[in-house]
């Protein structure tokens, strides 16, 4: 299944990502306010094998790099795919150039 996750912060409404993420096929989209993960939380633990969670951008997948690193090891652990719809990314498709990138933004964080 494609699950869809937005995040509303700052700078970014949440109907520009609604509209993307629909637009990218997503089956199920989950929002959230700019204060913490609680939805993101409980949408991990639904995730199966095989599905994909795509995000408008990568970055309201956490607040900072490392959290970042964590949560897309987590993702590749379960065996979900992370796509992201405006760096065009997927990682089923990258052989692992996702992570490699965010791994270095990660290690830029420290």
């Amino acid at each position: 299944m494609k699950y869809g996750y937005a995040r509303e912060t700052g700078d970014h409404d949440l109907a520009l990502q609604l509209s993307e993420l629909e637009a990218d096929g997503c089956q199920s989209v989950i929002t959230e306010n700019q204060k913490g993960f609680r939805e993101l939380n409980g949408l991990m633990t639904r995730l199966d094998k095989g599905d994909s969670l795509v995000v408008w951008r990568i970055d309201k997948l956490a607040d900072s790099l490392t959290e970042l690193n964590v949560r897309v090891e987590e993702l590749q652990k379960m065996g979900v795919n992370l796509c992201s719809v405006l760096e065009k990314f997927d990682s089923s498709k990258d052989s692992g150039v996702t992570k490699a990138i965010i791994s270095q933004l990660a290690e830029l964080e420290k």
